[in-house]
């Protein structure tokens, strides 16, 4: 993991998420399932109404294969289930960003 350098921006809700998205570029998106006001797939789904080039990762909690496959429907290329090693995650990222 040496040598990575992230930014972070972080959102609690898909309505601050979805201003956020609208008013600045992103590199990649790292969503949850489950959000305080409605599910990370409908925030998928929304910004791949408008954005469907930046890279969307999963990493949630909810570990079934039926969330995995809502994800990768709705726009992701990746999913991991928490826990996960931080080195895998950073290795996802840092994939999908270098693939552009």
């Amino acid at each position: 993991m040496e040598g990575r350098n992230y930014e972070v921006t972080s959102a609690q809700t898909i309505a601050a998420a979805l201003k956020l998205v609208r008013q600045q570029k992103f590199d990649l998106f790292l969503l949850d399932t489950r959000l305080p006001d409605g599910s990370g797939i409908d925030l998928c789904k929304r910004i791949r109404q408008f954005d469907v080039h930046t890279p969307i990762i999963f990493f949630s909690a909810a570990a079934y294969e039926a969330d995995k496959t809502m994800a990768l429907a709705a726009g992701a290329q990746g999913y991991l289930t928490k826990p996960a090693r931080l080195g895998e995650l950073c290795d996802l990222i840092s994939s999908l960003i270098n693939a552009e």
